[in-house]
């Protein structure tokens, strides 16, 4: 399974490779094998989702996949300073659907209440409107955005958004190691006049501009979004960018998981896969071991069991993996 969907190794060469051990397998038996097992595993990517919902920030993100990139593969983490520094659980979980429209991000996000850092134009418009979530840009997404409307950024609105983004992202280096109040003070000192500066060339722009132009609207949209520009100022649990989010969704939607197949849900057990696996490595946790070692209990069936006790981080902090009953579902996990 993980060599699957996390190493992208062909069932093909996979069976190749389990043949030179002297075991013969078909393709068709290591995909039954799989299919069985996503099915089994399903109930803890649902608990993985359930954990993830608990946070205060959840970073977001999508994009297109498949063949002629018909579908769309939505990708969500907690993302929050102050969580990695309290030790608070991490989880990852992702979701595909045939478009970024028709409220799926807000189905997904149904009973959060916190903050959302993803880019505001890319279908999280239903959510944000549930009133129980607070939007956070992302100015990496910004800075992509001023790129493609002025990739010379010789328009001196595109232009001051880049040389904002880059001495605020220098800014976030300098506080890496500091505390979340610190981040506030710092954030207040350092940042402000960046943005003041900022937003005054941006109502310049949408004077001087041409209405109607790409650089009207752009410098129009970011004003509109000013409050979700500047929340990080005022949290900081808050990062600067949906990074983590977009560097997972990318590593996945580069694969070939997506080319339909015959089974009906195999964009399903992707995604369930790709939600354990990524949850694990936030974890410091081998997803090989913690897959083998969830798949020998019965309690696993159940949703409520997984999140309680069998989530990947119980499987990191227990002395012995095996002191779980796999027979009865009987739990009993000794801390380290």
């Amino acid at each position: 399974m993980v060599a699957r969907y996390r190493d992208a190794q062909s069932l093909d060469h996979q069976a190749e490779a389990i043949a030179a051990t002297g075991l013969r397998l078909t393709r068709t038996e290591l995909a039954k094998w799989a299919i069985r097992a996503a099915d089994m595993l399903a109930p803890t990517a649902e608990a993985i989702r359930a954990v993830g919902l608990e946070s205060p920030v959840i970073a977001a993100a999508n994009r297109s996949v498949g063949l002629n990139e018909r579908m769309r593969l939505w990708a969500y983490c907690t993302d929050g300073r102050g969580d990695r520094a309290a030790g608070h659980r991490r989880a990852a979980w992702f979701r595909v659907t045939p478009d970024r429209h028709g409220g799926y991000a807000a189905q997904e996000l149904a009973g959060f209440r916190g903050v959302l850092l993803a880019s505001f134009a890319d279908g999280y418009d239903a959510a944000l409107r549930s009133g129980t979530v607070v939007a956070a840009a992302c100015w990496g997404q910004i800075r992509l955005m001023a790129r493609a409307i002025d990739p010379y950024a010789t328009q001196a609105a595109c232009a001051e958004v880049l040389h904002a983004a880059n001495r605020l992202v220098a800014i976030e280096t300098d506080l890496a190691d500091a505390s979340l109040a610190a981040r506030v003070r710092l954030r207040r000192e350092r940042a402000t006049p960046i943005l003041q500066e900022l937003e005054s060339a941006l109502r310049q722009a949408e004077r001087d501009a041409m209405p109607g132009s790409d650089v009207a609207r752009f410098a129009a949209e970011l004003r509109m979004q000013w409050p979700a520009l500047t929340a990080f100022l005022h949290d900081g649990r808050l990062e600067l960018e949906n990074k983590s989010a977009r560097i997972m969704l990318d590593r996945l939607a580069n694969r070939d998981h997506w080319v339909p197949r015959r089974f009906n849900g195999s964009h399903l057990c992707v995604a369930n896969m790709a939600s354990i696996i990524e949850t694990c490595s936030l974890n410091g946790v081998d997803p090989r071991d913690y897959v083998a070692w969830i798949l020998g209990f019965s309690a696993a069936a159940d949703p409520q069991v997984c999140r309680d006790r069998l989530m990947p981080w119980d499987f990191a902090l227990a002395a012995s993996p095996r002191s779980i009953s796999a027979n009865t579902g009987c739990i009993s996990i000794t801390p380290a």
